[in-house]
């Protein structure tokens, strides 16, 4: 088994192989992954072109504070590992937020609310699922 990483255009090359028939797999995060069989021989250089499509799944939930009363306009947020902002909405009068066409894989998510506590959770975002994400903010000055 041999693994390769990709160049800025896509393209990888491998060490020569033993002639024969192999399935040749690509993936990366966020997108799906892709494999096709490749027969190889020993006087010529052998190509497989794959395309790994992004896979898209939404994260929902409902907001509320430790009684258990929904937050109206609190924030949630899709921020990168470096807390870059990617994504944010607002939470309705029922507390209920959603994020659709968030990119499969395992997001930060931030969900913040004045006078309460900052929750950072990271979620499992599967290809065309729903995953229900709900939070309980605590008063600032709670542990």
């Amino acid at each position: 088994m041999q693994t390769a990483v990709t160049d800025l255009n896509g393209n990888y090359i491998t060490d020569p192989v033993v002639p024969g028939t192999y399935t040749v797999t690509a993936s990366a995060p966020s997108y799906g992954s892709a494999a096709r069989s490749l027969t190889t021989n020993a006087t010529a250089s052998s190509r497989a072109d794959l395309t790994l499509s992004v896979e898209f799944g939404t994260l929902r939930g409902t907001i509320r504070d430790t009684s258990g009363n929904p937050l109206d306009m609190a924030l949630a947020e899709i921020v990168t590992t470096n807390r870059e902002l990617v994504r944010q909405i607002i939470s309705n009068s029922n507390g209920q937020y959603a994020f659709t066409n968030i990119a499969a894989g395992l997001p930060t998510a931030e969900f913040s609310f004045p006078g309460k506590q900052t929750a950072l959770r990271m979620p499992t975002i599967v290809d065309g699922q729903t995953t229900i994400l709900d939070i309980v903010l605590l008063d600032e000055e709670e542990e």
